[in-house]
């Protein structure tokens, strides 16, 4: 997801420019623009070295060894949990254009969303943590940013989740919904639950 943002980023400056893009330029794109958050310390690092790679494409060969990477672990990625409200990044990432997720499934008592969705009165069902994850992208958006996840299809049609579904049309404006569910084995190489895929803004 990442690198291919980052790509369609950099060609959409080279178009503008009309031309390739400076070394600076391409550590300014990267550093205002991929943000990441995981529990798991070594996703977070396999997504840096991953964007340091692919910024190397992107540089003549000659100025390779010249080229210093931008300092992004704690910076623009940080390994913690998402709905902790006093990391950081709860500062430093602000008014996105963007947010793409594909959130953990099922029932998560022993989590900070468990303490997170009660305080903030949100009427997840049963613990699911995807369900805390639509909602708390929210304090990421502006107007304009447009979010995408990859659910669990349960929380279409879970007659459980009724008034969760109300809390979250209630609040943001639904753009598409794409069911996989009757195709996911032919797109996923392993099997997964019934997925669809969410997209929304924040309702102002």
């Amino acid at each position: 997801f990442l690198i291919e943002a980052l790509r369609k980023i950099i060609h959409k400056e080279e178009q503008v420019i009309k031309n390739k893009i400076s070394s600076k330029r391409l550590k300014e794109l990267i550093e205002n623009n991929i943000f990441g958050i995981d529990k798991d310390e070594d996703a977070i690092n396999i997504a840096i070295f991953s964007l340091y790679i692919t910024l190397l494409d992107y540089q003549e060969p000659r100025s390779i060894l010249n080229f210093k990477f931008p300092h992004l672990k704690n910076n623009n990625f940080f390994a913690s949990d998402f709905f902790d409200e006093n990391n950081c990044f709860n500062k430093k990432i602000k008014d996105i254009d963007f947010i793409l997720s594909n959130p953990p499934y099922g029932d998560i008592k022993k989590d900070l969303h468990n303490g997170w969705y009660k305080k903030n009165n949100i009427p997840v069902n049963d613990n699911q943590i995807a369900q805390s994850f639509l909602v708390k992208v929210k304090d990421f958006c502006s107007s304009h940013t447009t979010v995408s996840m990859v659910v669990t299809s349960k929380i279409l049609y879970n007659i459980n989740a009724k008034k969760f579904r109300q809390y979250f049309l209630d609040n943001f404006q639904l753009k598409q919904v794409l069911e996989l569910s009757p195709v996911r084995k032919q797109i996923f190489n392993e099997a997964v639950p019934p997925v669809a895929i969410i997209t929304y803004k924040l309702k102002v």
